[in-house]
């Protein structure tokens, strides 16, 4: 999709001149390595193991801007975090399907995947000086199409995943949503957060957003478990939220 508007001048893009470095780096990050170590992780790893280790990531950006931009985090963005995570891991811990005994590759691709979402965070708001958030997100989604497809062609898979997309309308339909949706629409949105606020406040946001839809969405729609802990979970997780939110709104202002 971007590369179809960017052919037909919709947006325009220029790379010209501009250090080339940092944003291929960032886009190696992700989607390509983060997003193959989390699908690794919670292959090996519990639903409620990978949920609370894939939380820490707005931890592990607040650690990082610490020692190696020496950014000092304001107490109410750490209060934030703390709240939400303290949320997931009231959800999960104390929902009926909460289970240990993940293997330990599992617990080490998860790792994996959490520095290099920390890492990701921080590296957008840098490499966001030099180029727009169209041209950061066209590098990305052009990156991780050609990393899958390479690994999808090493795999032995051939074109049978492209033949099945388009035999299969439910299969397109889904693809369609997770492509333009969830990738196209929302690393435009996301790219563009972390160009304007600091990557602890735009992490929480993202990462216990996601997760607090998950929740909600799960409980409506498909039927999860609901109970108290959800409440307890729900409230911390909006609590977290919220206040990284309005620490959000007073650095746009400023």
């Amino acid at each position: 999709m971007f590369l179809i508007l960017i052919a037909f001048k919709v947006v325009k893009v220029d790379f010209k001149g501009k250090p080339k470095g940092g944003l291929l780096l960032m886009a190696l990050i992700q989607p390509c390595i983060y997003s193959l170590c989390e699908l690794l992780g919670i292959k090996y790893t519990t639903v409620s193991e990978s949920s609370v280790i894939i939380a820490l990531i707005p931890i592990m950006v607040i650690i990082f801007s610490a020692i190696f931009l020496k950014e000092k985090t304001e107490p109410m963005i750490k209060l934030a975090v703390g709240l939400a995570f303290l949320g997931v891991i009231v959800n999960t811990v104390f929902a009926p399907g909460f289970s240990l005994g993940g293997e330990l590759k599992g617990f080490f691709f998860l790792f994996i995947a959490i520095t290099c979402g920390g890492i990701y965070n921080i590296m957008v708001g840098r490499v966001g000086k030099h180029y727009s958030v169209v041209e950061m997100s066209t590098v990305i989604t052009t990156a991780g199409a050609i990393f899958y497809n390479l690994i999808s062609l090493i795999g032995g898979n051939g074109l049978h995943p492209y033949v099945t997309l388009f035999t299969n309308g439910s299969f397109a339909l889904n693809v369609l949503f997770l492509g333009l949706g969830c990738s196209f629409g929302a690393y435009l949105i996301y790219n563009y957060i972390l160009t304007q606020l600091p990557a602890g406040i735009a992490a929480c946001l993202q990462v216990n957003g996601v997760t607090l839809v998950g929740v909600i969405s799960g409980i409506l729609v498909v039927g999860d478990p609901f109970g108290w802990y959800t409440v307890v979970g729900i409230i911390l997780l909006t609590s977290g939220i919220a206040i990284a939110s309005l620490r959000g709104n007073k650095n746009l202002v400023e």
